[in-house]
């Protein structure tokens, strides 16, 4: 009898599996009801589950189950005709309370706010006392036949609600595989910051010619045309984070009118001015001595920076430089209405995964910055660093082999990025910051004698510090050298080779466990760098004097011996630039003033530790630095305006 109706009960299941499954794959389970010891069967999929008994074939499906934009949940109730469940009551408890405690909890009156859901075909419940705080929670549906019984009860999935959109604005930064393809560069903004780093003439990379570096078409001007993935990566990641950062502000909108979301909507405005900037500054086509501004189609797009717009659009063209300024100060100035009264104050300044009034301002800088408009630039750093909330990195800290450059808590640091525990890019123990630019950490693609992929400072640089400025012992020192054997590491030399970086530390000082060692934060914006915005708009402005003493005052914290005397502009400038990439040498940002001051890049000496295949010399900022879009950007509606492709055109030097 036993299997008799066991039997009848899958022919049910199998019946109803039309009606409810269709094609969706399925897996059937046979489980003890709590029901009176009952037998049944589940079927379960994604976000739905169906129930029989074998008594009176109960059925009820709950689907849909989600948090909507404004935190109502909502949840779909749906049931068929001769079944004896004709009613439901549907709400939500907190997660913590246990499933087996629901239906005696319901049945003492513990379990209170539920609202009635009639049985029909479909029957969608949504309603606003259904509103959540954040935390926890977990719907629950009883249902009742035609006489009120209780028949049937289920507990739902935990879902969790939180207004704090910290962590997907910065899950916006760190996107991983945006082009679906598994490529080992495609790990988000960190990616896009290394690929800055590695076309200029500070920062070379050991072991490039092994077949494991990924970014080697960038450090050597090959296959950076529309038709690599190397131009999909770039384009695809600033279209894609752009995109979520509009359905992110969308939904913050709905939510913000019963929730303040001032913080994380600024922020948002704030993210989205800094992408649409770098991407102008990446892709805006300026002079070069190799390459000219007219592309194949016969169209000339010099100046011609960024779209407007994202791949949703269907009408895109790419913005002048006037009309970018316009949009990216429309975005900060809302960035700014929201944060006017989210001022960090000095006893909150590790909040750094949002922004504040100190950050709009200083991307408000380097917006003046790269516009020339030398007043503005020096008057939005002197604003960003106003109030002295984020004092300039000491020694101690810089150095610092658990938390030097991998911890938001740094006091300079003004706006952060981070890779959280457990997070996939963490997880990947590869695809992340700490792989590429750590070359302590022995699981990654820098790791010595890999061989890795190690990123060093350029000889030249090297040697033009003095020996005195701490920032030196950040780079192992060549044997024989005055700071030989002097710099602090996590594991010694352990076949670093000379000049290799120690600046960026793995997470904690680990260098083997991944989970540990990947956890880091990143920096987006240092109070340093204010400093020496403020520097050369004063020297650009002809204010030398004030120019040399903010210069002094900076490096006398680096090195207790600087003086610099004032002999011309232009001597002034380039000391100021120097220092400057010194100072946030890997941080991705020098890229931009390298192709803004259209500075010659120098690879091609005696002793350089460059590859002999990445070893150009240019005259003027070389042509490789405006980037090109992959050629089904916008649905390849802008191939026609696209940038002339840059690859090949210097030959490695010969000296």
């Amino acid at each position: 009898m036993k299997y008799r109706r066991l039997l009848m009960l899958l022919a049910l299941i199998v019946t109803a599996t039309s009606i409810y499954a269709q094609s969706m794959p399925a897996q059937w389970l046979i489980y003890e009801k709590s029901y009176n010891g009952r037998w049944g069967a589940m079927y379960s999929s994604d976000m739905e589950k169906l129930v029989f008994t074998p008594t009176n074939y109960d059925v009820y499906v709950y689907s849909d189950q989600s948090i909507t934009d404004e935190g109502e949940w909502q949840l779909k109730v749906t049931g068929y005709g001769g079944l004896s469940v004709v009613s439901t009551l549907i709400g939500v408890v907190p997660a913590e309370y246990p499933d087996s405690l629901i239906l005696p909890m319901y049945n003492e009156g513990k379990i209170t706010g539920l609202h009635r859901a009639e049985i029909d075909t479909t029957s969608i419940y949504n309603r606003a006392d259904f509103n959540v705080e954040d935390g926890d929670w977990k719907p629950v549906v009883f249902g009742f036949d035609a006489t009120g019984t209780l028949c049937s009860h289920n507990v739902g999935t935990t879902q969790t609600f939180s207004s704090d959109f910290s962590t997907k604005l910065n899950d916006n930064l760190i996107l991983k595989d945006v082009t679906n393809s598994g490529l080992h560069h495609d790990w988000g903004y960190g990616s896009i910051m290394h690929i800055r780093d590695v076309m200029g003439d500070d920062y070379a990379v050991s072991g490039n010619l092994s077949g494991y570096d990924w970014y080697r078409s960038w450090e050597q001007n090959i296959n950076m045309g529309s038709k690599y993935t190397y131009a999909q990566v770039v384009w695809k990641y600033f279209d894609t984070a752009i995109r979520q950062l509009d359905g992110l502000i969308a939904t913050m909108e709905k939510r913000s009118k019963k929730t303040d979301l001032k913080a994380s909507m600024g922020t948002a405005y704030a993210q989205k001015a800094m992408l649409y900037l770098d991407a102008a500054r990446m892709y805006e086509f300026l002079p070069n001595e190799r390459i000219s501004s007219v592309n194949e189609s016969g169209n000339d797009v010099a100046g011609l920076t960024y779209p407007i717009a994202t791949s949703a659009d269907s009408i895109v063209v790419r913005a002048t430089r006037a009309e970018m300024v316009t949009h990216i100060l429309s975005l900060l100035d809302k960035a700014e209405e929201l944060l006017k009264v989210e001022t960090r104050s000095a006893s909150d300044v590790n909040n750094k995964l949002l922004a504040n009034l100190n950050v709009v301002y200083g991307l408000k800088a380097r917006l003046y910055l790269w516009t020339e408009n030398y007043t503005k630039a020096a008057k939005y750093a002197n604003d960003a660093v106003n109030l002295n909330l984020y004092p300039m990195l000491s020694r101690e800290q810089w150095l610092d082999t658990l938390t030097g450059f991998n911890n938001r808590n740094a006091s300079s640091w003004m706006w952060a990025m981070a890779y959280p525990e457990g997070s996939d890019l963490v997880i990947s123990s590869i695809l992340n910051w700490v792989s590429w630019c750590c070359n302590e950490y022995l699981s990654g693609y820098t790791r010595a004698g890999y061989p890795g992929q190690q990123p060093m400072m350029s000889k030249v640089m090297y040697d033009r510090m003095s020996d005195t400025d701490f920032r030196k012992l950040s780079y192992i020192a060549p044997e024989g050298t005055a700071l030989y054997g002097q710099e602090s590491t996590l594991n010694g030399r352990n076949n670093l080779v000379d000049y290799a970086s120690l600046k960026f530390r793995p997470g904690k000082g680990e260098v083997s466990n991944y989970e540990v060692a990947c956890v880091v934060d990143v920096p987006l914006m240092r109070t340093e760098e204010m400093y020496f915005i403020i520097m050369e708009a004063y020297a650009q402005m002809g204010q030398y004097e004030m120019a040399r003493a903010y210069l002094n005052s900076l490096m006398t914290t680096r090195d207790p011996n600087y003086a610099y005397q004032f002999t011309n502009k232009t001597a002034l400038l380039e000391e100021i630039m120097f220092q400057k990439r010194v100072e946030l040498w890997g941080e991705g940002l020098n890229y931009f003033d390298d192709k803004r001051t259209n500075r010659s890049i120098t690879r091609g000496y005696a002793g350089s530790n460059f590859a002999s295949a990445a070893q150009f010399n240019t005259v003027g900022r070389p042509a490789w630095q405006n980037f090109v879009f992959v050629m089904n950007a916008y649905g390849g509606s802008i191939e026609t305006w696209n940038n002339p492709d840059p690859s090949g055109c210097y030959e490695p030097a010969s000296y």
